[in-house]
């Protein structure tokens, strides 16, 4: 009866040792997962701070850039003033060239 015992407290002893292997196995396979993942959230937390900085460059210099109606017309209006006068001189062009042109043929 004593070594039935001893065969009782030796099998239980495999399975508590077995058991504290596999629980100390898995514990440092959540350990390197529970890392990556601080390291995942570190980057994700730098990216949104990042983009977070980006928006408020946009926000600060956006209003800079603004101009109002009026100062876009009166700069649409100049542009078509200048091609007017743009084209103006081209016709000037060709009417001297067609006159020379046609003074070289006679």
């Amino acid at each position: 009866m004593g070594l039935d015992i001893l065969g009782v407290v030796a099998s239980f002893a495999t399975i508590i040792s077995g058991l504290g292997w596999v629980l100390d196995r898995n514990s440092k396979k959540f350990e390197k997962i529970q890392n990556s993942g601080n390291a995942v959230m570190r980057g994700l937390t730098e990216k949104v701070e990042s983009l977070d900085k980006t928006l408020m460059d946009v926000r600060l210099t956006l209003p800079e850039k603004y101009v109002t109606k009026e100062e876009l017309m009166m700069h649409i209006r100049g542009e078509e003033t200048w091609h007017n006068s743009i084209d103006r001189r081209l016709d000037d062009i060709r009417d001297e060239l067609s006159s020379l042109r046609e003074w070289r043929h006679r």
